[in-house]
């Protein structure tokens, strides 16, 4: 039964994992995969990936979401160990019971939707919710205080909402279960610094491999969680388990508090629940695009407490004194084992649903149109990880040469340098002014295909020299007319657009594209092509900042013009 309840997570995860990338999971990607280093915190991801990423058998990416599914496997070995502990002494007097409700358990703390988003994911934060209640169990289990120490170092470096969700719940149940004498903790603390291998192991792969440098800036991005900010973390939880479950999970909490023995693993699955909702409420992951490794281990706690609950009431209904009282409590029980199979059902269908078509669509509108051998500059770092992420999954062709605008000295801009060495005027440029010479860009653009998002840093003729194609705009050695801007410029379609605006992280890098079209739209100074460009933005973007002061502009100038309402209508 613990091994069918380990394994079920491990199935679902294989069947759902996919070689397209998540946009959400840009940074992920890049990271875990080994393209560069996006901060000092989840550089366990990569060493945990690691093994599976030396395998030469399928996409890398693939690869990296198969390791975060191996960690949802952990995840569930955790909660069944867990609720055995607890049904131990909940529900003594059968042990087929307590088996069939330790499957419930696992399989409800890694089927929810939250738990299924992130083991198919790549860097997912199913090892954070492994990791946040790894440690309760250690001590609920008579482990050595070393070993806890060691598990309690690596949370600390994974993140904050998860160190915090396992040093509550362990530090609970060892408070009272009154087993480790404070010299022995003491002595054990050394071991934590074995999580410091995990910063190091992402140190050393930032210096041997092309990327995102680690900077003061990004050092410490991610402390809250990947993705941090999003939905309320208690209409989440209320919304996953239902009413029926959080009473079933308040029974079960009674029953192991009301009991000597059972007292610190019932505190410690309380307090891992409450510091992980607790610590979602404050900011760490909550959806609709990432959810943390905290809340995880908060719902998997809640999981073990839920089957400690069926239980009590599975038992309760078998001593009443009524006709077929066992009948009744056997058909419970067969209630309570359909429960996973529903949940899992559910999380199935919503995982398969936009955000993978999303990434493949914004993958096709972006990456498709680029000519052969094409130079592509970014000025934003979020641009960057995208295009990372989409070279690791394979969307984008090995012969474009990615180059950053704005991080011109980064080791992927001299790799590419290595491979393309006409790019040197470029990049001097760069590196010495912070833009390019519009002789140097020219000259590239003579002898390969240069595809940009303009800049507003840069000489405002750049703008004459470039005509729409895809999201970029394609950059001519020789000034091209307003007609051939405007003819060029072809609206997203609906299904795209649609399936873009579900997802934050595409829909912010479309609407970054289209903000840099229509700048050098009015860089250009041309009316029509400008108010056509804005239109574009606001259905990717309605309330853009800069959208609004183009169109004020506009007006002032060359009186009204009701740019929404041309939106609105290019939008079906």
């Amino acid at each position: 039964m613990g091994a069918v309840a380990v394994a079920a997570p491990l199935v679902f995860g294989a069947t759902l994992a996919s070689p397209t990338a998540r946009a959400s999971d840009d940074a992920a990607v890049v990271r875990v995969i080994g393209l560069g280093a996006t901060g000092l915190f989840h550089g366990l991801d990569a060493l945990w990936a690691a093994p599976l990423l030396a395998v030469p058998i399928g996409s890398a990416e693939l690869r990296a979401a198969l390791a975060s599914t191996l960690a949802a496997g952990v995840l569930a070995a955790l909660a069944f160990l867990l609720a055995r502990r607890a049904l131990a002494v909940v529900a003594p007097r059968t042990p087929v019971l307590a088996a069939a409700l330790c499957a419930v358990a696992a399989a409800l703390a890694t089927l929810l939707f939250p738990a299924r988003v992130e083991a198919v994911a790549v860097g997912g934060a199913t090892l954070g919710g492994a990791l946040a209640l790894a440690p309760l169990a250690l001590a609920v289990l008579g482990a050595s205080p070393a070993a806890v120490a060691v598990v309690l170092g690596l949370a600390a470096t994974y993140d904050v909402p998860v160190l915090l969700v396992a040093a509550a719940s362990s530090g609970v149940a060892l408070a009272l279960g009154g087993n480790v004498r404070p010299r022995a903790g003491v002595a054990a603390a050394p071991w934590a610094l074995v999580g410091l291998a995990a910063p190091a192991w992402e140190l050393w792969r930032t210096r041997a491999a092309p990327g995102v440098s680690l900077d003061g800036a990004s050092a410490f991005a991610g402390w809250l969680g990947e993705g941090a900010g999003g939905a309320s973390a208690v209409a989440l939880v209320r919304s996953e388990l239902g009413p029926i479950a959080l009473v079933l999970a308040a029974v079960g909490a009674f029953a192991l508090l009301r009991g000597r023995t059972s007292r610190p693993l019932g505190a410690g699955l309380l307090a891992a629940a409450l510091a992980g909702v607790a610590m979602s409420s404050a900011g760490a992951p909550a959806g609709p695009d990432r959810f943390g490794g905290g809340l995880l281990a908060a719902f998997a706690a809640v999981a073990v407490l839920a089957a400690c609950g069926m239980a009590a009431v599975v038992d309760a209904v078998s001593r009443a004194k009524v006709p077929f009282a066992r009948a009744s409590a056997a058909m419970v029980v067969l209630l309570e084992m359909a429960l996973p199979v529903r949940v899992a059902d559910d999380a199935s269908l919503a995982c398969r649903k936009l955000p993978l078509a999303a990434a493949e669509r914004w993958d096709a509108l972006a990456w498709g149109p680029l000519p052969f051998g094409a130079v592509l500059l970014l000025p934003s770092s979020r641009l960057v990880l995208r295009a990372r992420a989409s070279i690791a999954s394979g969307a984008l062709r090995g012969d474009v040469a990615v180059v950053s605008t704005r991080q011109a000295s980064d080791r992927a801009t001299a790799r590419e340098l290595s491979r393309e060495p006409r790019l040197a005027p470029l990049l001097r440029d760069l590196a010495l002014y912070g833009a390019p010479e519009e002789y140097s860009l020219s000259q590239l653009a003579a002898a390969r295909p240069v595809l940009l998002a303009f800049d507003p840093r840069w000489d405002k003729r750049f703008a004459r020299h470039m005509v729409p194609g895809g999201l970029f705009d394609r950059y001519f050695v020789e000034p091209r007319g307003a007609n051939d801007r405007a003819h060029a410029l072809v609206p997203i379609d609906a299904l795209d657009l649609q399936a873009i605006l579900a997802d934050r992280s595409l829909s912010r890098c479309t609407a970054e594209l289209l903000r840099a079209r229509s700048l050098a739209a009015a860089a250009a100074g041309e009316r029509e092509y400008t108010v056509a460009a804005v239109a574009e933005l606001y259905r990717v973007a309605p309330r853009d900042a800069v959208g609004a002061e183009l169109e004020a502009r506009i007006a002032v100038a060359h009186g009204g013009v009701d740019v929404r309402d041309l939106a609105e209508r290019s939008t079906p």
